[in-house]
Formats: structure tokens, C-alpha cells, sequence
């Protein structure tokens, strides 16, 4: 008997990714309702089991499954190049005076403009560590999830909680400031218990609520959280059995900050806390030590690699191929618009590819272009808690699945489809983009968003922001200096 699907892509050459290796010349693919029917190279056949009301021909096309962003900020979209190139812990106080009071609407329109720079290069889904400033809202969470919803992108939102004034997060000498830097670097931040509430809230509300949307419980970093925070972040991800995404061992400040509060066991102590497990994910890792990364892969733990947000900060490389050999899953994120410019995964693979190669005359040892692809779907899809559910055209796998223009100079020729994919695309010129069944990109633009009106509305709503938060850009600079020497002093000499 034939089964009706929804829609038949035919002509394409399907790069599979199912951990075969294979690639199909004039592969024929059916997708009923958001899931991937039947996957196969012979016509004849698929086309006596299966009919479909709508076809689509990507003779010409690459078909590939969709690509995932482990992390990302989508708070940063709406400020993007506010901030200049510095260190982390220089250029964290600009990107903060660019969230500030934000509407909810400000919170959509950023969130939207990630969505769709996603979907433009191929991503299909993302997880926004969302950043709220000063306070956590219910608004401004929804504010977000609505806008990846209705640009069509897969998301998982991951609300940023954090309950430590600067002045505890960092090694800085209070008594170098001037009296009111000093005082906010010691100003409190929104109470805890209200930041909890304010996030489980929004978990069950959205939990369960829509295919395309996941909730994670997003605690800044170990050294910006008190115990008592990161227990309960971890109590409130296990009620809602969902996974917990933090940063961690970013930069050289990070260690030394983290080496004083739990004696250079910083993983041991998460651990201790609970706060790790198979549905945690830690953000860059950077600095993480051998026994830190024997626990991180006994404890199922996944780090998310940002090699391109990292390197524009001078944060460091992180050591990737050890990650590996020592069991630890990794997967792959683009970090924030604001701190890697850019939410092209391509780029983000390509880069991984590379500085890895700076670790070891080995070449065997260097990541191949088919794991960084895997590292940019099943991995980061795992971490988003889609695991075994995209990244790979196979029957039962959700439909989301990206084409490509194979008539462009970086295909043609094509020996190695995945190889010039990584390493010679640069994500350009994808032509459509479906999500879950749905084509929500066609011919390289939105078919849900008015583009254009989207933009112009962005450009009068950053307008606004750096005008009205004048004044924290202002501290901002006149902080820096201040940052930046204690950054020296700990890069010098470990000292703070």
C-alpha cells in the first residue's frame, strides 16, 4: 500500500551524515507531517511505496541534514559591533549596556534577527543562552522564545541566572576605582529566589508546549553563581527533566578567579553540587585541566566549542583533541553575535578544523571534516535535547534539512562534498531551508518574516538602546582601562 507524505524532494545529492559516509547522486527523500519518511537513491522503488502532494527539485543541490548552534546570545544580535575587540572581561561591560531594560519587543526583534542569520547559513536549530539585564522577566523570556518560533527556527532557550556582584566574579581591586565604578561593581543583583521563580515559571509554560521549542536552565558561569544558586538550578532542571547549560574555564581571568574559590577543582565541585551530568553542557572549557576533563567524560558531560568567539576575545584554544581521545563529547557553538560577529556554523567548523591543527605534528590527530560536521548536528543537537532526533537524513529523524546550490566555485568540483562544505562553503549561498516539514527559507529568504520591515525596525531599535544606555557605554569606557590591567596582571605573572 503507498503512503501519503507531504512532500518528496528529488534529484538532490543527499549527504546523509548517518555515520556511513555515504553521499547519494540523485537521491529521492519523503517527509510526512515534520519527520523524514523514506531516504533512498532509488526512485523506482521509494516512488511504489510513497506519494507525495508537493515535490521539490534539487537536481543541482546539495541536501544536507540542518546545521545546530550549541550557544548563542541572541541578546547580542540587536548591538552587534558596539563593542570593540578586547578581552572577555574588557568587553563584557559594553555588551551588559547594550541589554539593559530592553522591551519585549527589543527582546523579539534581536532574538528574530538571529533566527533568521541562522537559517540564512544553514542553521536550522539554536540554543539562546538568554541574557536578561538588569532582571530576569516572564516578558522578556517568552519575548524570545516567540521570535525563534515564528521565524521557523528549531530552538532550545536557556535563561542566564546569576547572583553575584562583579566585584566577587572577577579579581579586581575595588580600591583602584574610582567610588561610584566601585560601587557598581558591587551592586547587587536581582534577588535569587526571584530569578528561580521567574525561570521555572517559563519552563512550565513552555515545556512540552511546542515541537520546535525546548527550555534549559542556564546559570551564568561557576564564579558569577553562589553553591546555593547552582543547587538549585540543578534541583529545577532534574523537576522538569531538562538539561542545564553554563559557562565555564573561558579565559586565563575565569581560572584564576575559580583556582582561588574551589582550589583549582573547580569540574570536581560542580560535580559535588550536581550541577553535572549527560544533560549538562559546558560552554568553552577552555582552561580545563586533564582531571578536569576525566570528569567532565565520566560524568557524561558535553563542552560546547566556540573556537571563533574565543580566538576574537584571545581566550584561548581549547584543547579539542584531547577532549576526544579522552572521551568527551563536544559539539559546536557560534557563542554571541557580539563576540564572534558572525552565526555561520560553517565558519564555526572551519575554524575548529584548523587551530586544532596547531596542537600536534600528528595530523591524525586533527579533527576530520566529517567529525566537526557531526560535532554541528547530532552533538550540538544532543545538547539542545534533540538528541538522536535531528542532524542525519534517515527515515524517522525530524525533517530539517537544508539545500545548498551545488553551482558555485566552492563545489565544482565535488570530490569530497563534506570536506568543501567545511572548509570551502563558507556557509554561502543556501537556497532553502526547511524546519520540521516546513520550508522556512526559499531561495535565501524567509518565507514567515518581512524581512526588509524586520531590519528597518532593528536599525530604530539599536538607535534607541545606545542613546538611551549612553550613559552605561560611558561607564563602560571608563571602566576598561581598569579591566584591562588586572587582565595583564593575571596573564603576566597569575596574579591578580
Amino acid at each position: 500500500m503507498t503512503q501519503r507524505t507531504d512532500l518528496r524532494i528529488t534529484g538532490g545529492t543527499l549527504l546523509l551524515n548517518d555515520g556511513t559516509g555515504r553521499v547519494l547522486d540523485r537521491g529521492e527523500l519523503y517527509i510526512a507531517g515534520s519527520t523524514i519518511a523514506a531516504v533512498g537513491s532509488g526512485a523506482e522503488r521509494l516512488e511504489a511505496d510513497y506519494a507525495a502532494d508537493t515535490a521539490l527539485d534539487a537536481t543541482g543541490m546539495l541536501v544536507m541534514p540542518g546545521l545546530v548552534n550549541a550557544h548563542y546570545h541572541s541578546s547580542d544580535a540587536l548591538v552587534r559591533g558596539a563593542a570593540p575587540g578586547m578581552p572577555l572581561e574588557v568587553w563584557s561591560p559594553f555588551t551588559d549596556a547594550g541589554r539593559l531594560d530592553r522591551t519585549p519587543r527589543e527582546v523579539y526583534v534581536s532574538a528574530q534577527l538571529g533566527a533568521l542569520e541562522a537559517l540564512a547559513s544553514g542553521t536550522t536549530a539554536v540554543l539562546d543562552h538568554l541574557r536578561l539585564s538588569p532582571a530576569l522577566t516572564e516578558d522578556g523570556l517568552d519575548a524570545a522564545a516567540r521570535a525563534h518560533l515564528d521565524a521557523g527556527v528549531r530552538t532550545a532557550v536557556a535563561p542566564v541566572l546569576s547572583d553575584l556582584p562583579v566585584a566577587e566574579t572577577i579579581p579586581i581591586e575595588l580600591a583602584e576605582l574610582p567610588p561610584h565604578l566601585a560601587q557598581a561593581a558591587t551592586a547587587t543583583r536581582q534577588p535569587p529566589g526571584e530569578q528561580l521563580g521567574v525561570c521555572a515559571a517559563f519552563l512550565a509554560r513552555w515545556a512540552g508546549r511546542d515541537l520546535r521549542v525546548r527550555v534549559l536552565v542556564g546559570p551564568s558561569a561557576p564564579q558569577r553563581c553562589s553553591d546555593a544558586l547552582l543547587e538549585s538550578c540543578a534541583a529545577l532542571a532534574a523537576r522538569y527533566g531538562t538539561g542545564m547549560h553554563l559557562h565555564v574555564l573561558e579565559t586565563r581571568v575565569q581560572r584564576y578567579t575559580c583556582q582561588r574559590r574551589y582550589a583549582g577543582r573547580t569540574i570536581e565541585h560542580l560535580a559535588a553540587l550536581g550541577v553535572l551530568g549527560p544533560r549538562t553542557s559546558l560552554v568553552h572549557a577552555v582552561w580545563a585541566t586533564d582531571d578536569d576533563l576525566d570528569v567532565i567524560a565520566s560524568t557524561g558531560t558535553t563542552v560546547v566549542h566556540c573556537p571563533t568567539a574565543n580566538l576574537r576575545l584571545g581566550s584561548g584554544i581549547a584543547r579539542v583533541p584531547e577532549m576526544l581521545r579522552r572521551g568527551v563529547r563536544v559539539a559546536l557553538g557560534t557563542d554571541g553575535p557580539g563576540c564572534n560577529d558572525s552565526l555561520n556554523m560553517v565558519t564555526v567548523m572551519k575554524a575548529a578544523g584548523l587551530i586544532h591543527t596547531l596542537a600536534s605534528a600528528d595530523h591524525t590527530t586533527w579533527p576530520a571534516p566529517d567529525a566537526l560536521l557531526r560535532m554541528a548536528t547530532h552533538d550540538a543537537a544532543a545538547v539542545l535535547g534533540y538528541g538522536g532526533q535531528v542532524g542525519a537524513l534517515r527515515a524517522g529523524q525530524l525533517a530539517d534539512i537544508v539545500l545548498v546550490p551545488l553551482d558555485q566555485p566552492a563545489f565544482a568540483p565535488r570530490p569530497d562534498p563534506t570536506g568543501q562544505l567545511v572548509y570551502a562553503s563558507e556557509g554561502a549561498r543556501v537556497d532553502t531551508v526547511i524546519v520540521g516539514g516546513e520550508v522556512v527559507l526559499r531561495g535565501g529568504r524567509s518565507t514567515r518574516v518581512d524581512e526588509r520591515a524586520l531590519y528597518a525596525e532593528a536599525r530604530t531599535l539599536a538607535a534607541s538602546l545606545w542613546t538611551r544606555n549612553a550613559a552605561a557605554y560611558a561607564r563602560a569606557r571608563e571602566l576598561a582601562p581598569y579591566l584591562a590591567v588586572m587582565v595583564r596582571r593575571v596573564a603576566c605573572d597569575g596574579s591578580a
